[in-house]
C-alpha cells in the first residue's frame, strides 16, 4: 500500500513518510506497517509476515500503476476538483484513487489480476450506490496487443483474447477499455 496512518491519525504516502519517520499504522486493519524503502522497488508500506488485511498483496505493477496515475492527476488537474486521494476509505470499499469533484466524485480502481465478472459488477454496483462514478484500468500489455515479426523487424497489431474481467470493463465502457502503460511518461499513459 501506499498510505498509511501516523499515531496521531494523519494520513501519510511512502514517499512522505520517508522524510518524516516514525511508526505508521494500516488505514484498513490499524495493525503497525514496515516503510519499505528499497533502490529496487518503489517506496510502500508492507504487513508484517502472518497478518491478514485486505489492504495487504498488491502488485509491484498494481502500485506503479496506482502512484502514476496518482501523480499525473495532481500535475494535471488539482485545482480544477477539491481533493484527490490514494486509498481513501468510504462506506465498504476503499478505490485506489479517489477524485472528489465539486459536483460528482470518481473511484478509480486499478485492476492488475484477476477479478471475477461477479466481484467487478459488485464494486461496480457498491460505488453507484455511493452515487459515485467507477474508472477500471487495467495495465497495457503491448505483448498481448502486438506481435513482432521477425521479417519486417516490427511490431504488428493483433487480435487479443479478452480475459473474463477485461470482457467486462468492455462491456461497462461500450466496448473500449482503459489502459495505463508504466513505460511511457506519465502524459502519454492513459489508452483507450
Amino acid at each position: 500500500m501506499l498510505t498509511a496512518l501516523t499515531k496521531s491519525g494523519r494520513k501519510v504516502t511512502a514517499t512522505e513518510a520517508i522524510t518524516f519517520g516514525g511508526d505508521y499504522y494500516c488505514p484498513g486493519c490499524k495493525e503497525p506497517v514496515i516503510l519499505r524503502n528499497g533502490y529496487v522497488k518503489e517506496e510502500h508500506f508492507a504487513h508484517h509476515a502472518n497478518t491478514f488485511c485486505t489492504y495487504s498483496g498488491e502488485s509491484v505493477l498494481h502500485r506503479k500503476m496506482k502512484s502514476q496515475i496518482y501523480s499525473n492527476l495532481q500535475e494535471t488537474i488539482r485545482g480544477k476538483v477539491k481533493a484527490i486521494e490514494m486509498e481513501k476509505p468510504l462506506l465498504g470499499c476503499r478505490p485506489d484513487i479517489f477524485v472528489e469533484g465539486t459536483r460528482e466524485s470518481i473511484a478509480i480502481e486499478v485492476q492488475t489480476s484477476s477479478l471475477t465478472a461477479e466481484e467487478i459488477l459488485r464494486r461496480t454496483e457498491q460505488y453507484c450506490g455511493l452515487g459515485i462514478y467507477v474508472l477500471w484500468v487495467i495495465p497495457f500489455e503491448r505483448d498481448r496487443v502486438y506481435k513482432y515479426d521477425p521479417l519486417s523487424k516490427k511490431y504488428e497489431l493483433d487480435s487479443i483474447r479478452l480475459k473474463e474481467y477485461e470482457r467486462v470493463m468492455s462491456a461497462l465502457y461500450f466496448k473500449s477499455l482503459v489502459l495505463w502503460d508504466v513505460k511511457r511518461p506519465s502524459s502519454e499513459a492513459l489508452l483507450f
